[in-house]
């Protein structure tokens, strides 16, 4: 499929454009019908002898990851030494996915998961949008005790740009929407210099578990 606005080649199940950040129009997939067994011209004088073939289900392809740039390349390949793990990637978010745990100062087992996608063109639109589907799986595939049954979820969701777009920072810097128990931190991180973009306002729901989540921030994200 391609994007209406700038119609460029999208990825199968992409919220967003990879290009521009244009949001996506999710149509809804046909399920292709299995074709009716043929029955043989002998089938009804030896039924006990037809056996119709069984209807088997197409297999799903998972789309390869695009290529990326060097300074992304090396940028994951840190992220994934540090966490000592593998990037899965998500061809829907077009962005890799790494998880892990730690105990928060109220030892609530705080679920992290880190999302990096590389996009020079993500403004201030397409960054919430990254952001907030980000978010979304992450509250989709946790896995554990309900959220606030000293379990909380935090989503580092992690744009990669060359050159940081303003607008883009403009984003993650202001506050983030409000969770039950869940944290959403949007991260800008310029290649080029290797800065960091952020919030550093702390509000006042969940005032005690911003500073753990923006000290592991640091810690993951910091080259």
């Amino acid at each position: 499929m391609f994007c209406t606005q700038c119609g460029s080649q999208l990825n199968d199940g992409a919220k967003f454009c990879s290009r521009c950040g244009a949001p996506v129009a999710q149509s809804k997939p046909v399920q292709p019908q299995p074709a009716a067994p043929s029955i043989p011209n002998n089938a009804f004088e030896t039924p006990s002898t037809y056996q119709p073939a069984p209807a088997t289900a197409p297999q799903a392809q998972t789309p390869p990851p695009p290529p990326v740039s060097p300074a992304f390349q090396q940028y994951l390949d840190q992220i994934a030494q540090k966490l000592n793990q593998k990037p899965v990637y998500v061809p829907e978010l077009n962005c890799y996915q790494f998880y892990c745990e730690r105990f928060s100062a109220a030892l609530a087992k705080m679920k992290q998961f880190v999302f990096l996608t590389e996009n020079n063109a993500l403004d201030f639109q397409g960054a919430k949008a990254f952001s907030a589907a980000c978010m979304r799986r992450a509250l989709n595939i946790y896995q554990g005790l309900p959220r606030g049954f000293q379990t909380g979820v935090v989503a580092y969701n992690v744009i990669c740009q060359s050159q940081a777009n303003p607008a883009a920072c403009q984003f993650v810097q202001q506050l983030s929407d409000k969770h039950m128990a869940a944290f959403e931190m949007p991260v800008v991180v310029e290649l080029s210099s290797k800065n960091l973009f952020y919030c550093t306002k702390t509000p006042i729901w969940g005032f005690a578990m911003w500073g753990g989540i923006r000290k592991t921030a640091e810690m993951i994200l910091r080259n």
